[in-house]
């Protein structure tokens, strides 16, 4: 089966993207009631979403509908949405992050830092959390106007109301700098990516 890097390009190019990035949602909002399970009613579960089918017209009323299909509360979810979304339809973006956010679903910024990146933006859009790219995180140990930039967004971050979440933290080092920073972190320093069933094993 092709890799996740040549796959999901072919997706794209056959233009199943809408259709894959539906089933996904789909699949993942399923998952859920096992791992409020497993790891209680507060766990949240992320789901990466392209921007063009953020701002399509049936997610929002696909995402409701999913939710109640499998009784999942929509405080367990999280849509996660890149900065290319800011090129899209402004209004369509303001709006489904509204109608989101009614549902009780949280709308998280991945990858902030990596293209569009706008302040202005930030003061027209409420994200519930801001994700730093990893970029950021990179040499940040050997670079001391990194370890300045980052303080600096993650204290602006707070101030928006937003969660700061650092990606891409690898080594024992980039934590220690980082983690008193942000309100979060996560990359490979912690755990590699696994499969459900891994995760969600006997304890």
């Amino acid at each position: 089966f092709p890799s996740h890097d040549s796959c999901i390009p072919i997706i794209n190019d056959e233009g199943w993207m809408e259709e894959f990035s539906y089933l996904m949602v789909e699949i993942i909002i399923g998952d859920i009631p096992a791992f409020v399970a497993k790891f209680g009613a507060e766990i949240r579960i992320s789901a990466n979403v392209s921007p063009p089918v953020f701002i399509s017209n049936d997610f929002v009323r696909f995402v409701g509908a999913s939710l109640q299909k499998y009784q999942v509360s929509g405080h367990n979810l999280t849509i996660e949405i890149t900065e290319e979304v800011f090129a899209t339809n402004f209004e369509k973006v303001i709006e489904h992050c509204e109608a989101f956010r009614a549902m009780g679903i949280s709308i998280s910024l991945d990858d902030f830092g990596s293209g569009f990146s706008s302040l202005n933006y930030l003061q027209l859009v409420k994200f519930d959390e801001i994700k730093l790219d990893r970029a950021f995180a990179n040499n940040i140990q050997a670079k001391e106007n990194a370890l300045l930039l980052m303080r600096s967004i993650c204290q602006l971050i707070s101030q928006l109301g937003s969660k700061s979440v650092v990606e891409g933290i690898e080594q024992l080092e980039q934590y220690n700098l980082i983690e008193p920073l942000a309100d979060e972190v996560q990359g490979f320093y912690f755990s590699k990516p696994q499969a459900i069933s891994a995760i969600l094993g006997s304890s």
